[in-house]
């Protein structure tokens, strides 16, 4: 199988502008791939380290196949244009977001949210801005949890207190889902 040049699929995505719009900065780099624009380098590395770790653990998360950084020689042109972030590139996911899904889909993604969001739980790592359930895409039946950028490390100690916190969230949501 021919290596592929990431950097080059970067670039030509953006000279062409293929993005997906409604979800932050998405290029579009071919059929099995996208690459997430971020802002620093800091970001890139933290969203790829929670979804690599995730993903080693058999969590539904992309595959990420690498990190772009930003070209040294940053000069716009507009025949030959620079990368000029960072890109983390992964897996494709053709999903839907959750509001974008009938009531027997919610239902199933918000089952499987909370499993999913539970197991990295007991493996240390929890979102820290609360459960955030537009951070999912949703694709053939199985939930994929993205963007993990407001994720951090988690001790132990605190692990019963945010499953129960998930519990009430799950509850909450799945309770307004069947109204």
């Amino acid at each position: 199988m021919p290596k592929v040049n990431l950097s080059r699929l970067v670039r030509d995505a953006i000279k062409e502008r293929r993005h997906i719009v409604d979800r932050g900065y998405i290029l579009i780099l071919d059929e099995n791939k996208v690459a997430k624009k971020t802002w620093t380098k800091k970001s890139v590395l933290k969203e790829s380290k929670f979804g690599s770790l995730l993903y080693s653990y058999g969590i539904r998360v992309p595959v990420y196949f690498g990190i772009i950084y930003p070209d040294p020689r940053f000069i716009r042109s507009f025949f030959d244009m620079p990368i000029d972030h960072h890109y983390l590139v992964m897996q494709r996911i053709n999903g839907r977001r959750f509001h974008d899904l009938d009531r027997t889909e919610k239902i199933d993604a918000l089952e499987q949210y909370k499993n999913e969001v539970s197991r990295a739980a007991r493996l240390g790592v929890t979102p820290e801005n609360g459960f955030d359930i537009s951070n999912c895409l949703y694709e053939e039946g199985k939930l994929y949890l993205i963007d993990f950028f407001h994720w951090k490390n988690s001790d132990s100690i605190g692990l019963e207190h945010f499953l129960s916190q998930l519990d009430l969230f799950y509850n909450n949501i799945r309770d307004s889902i069947k109204k």
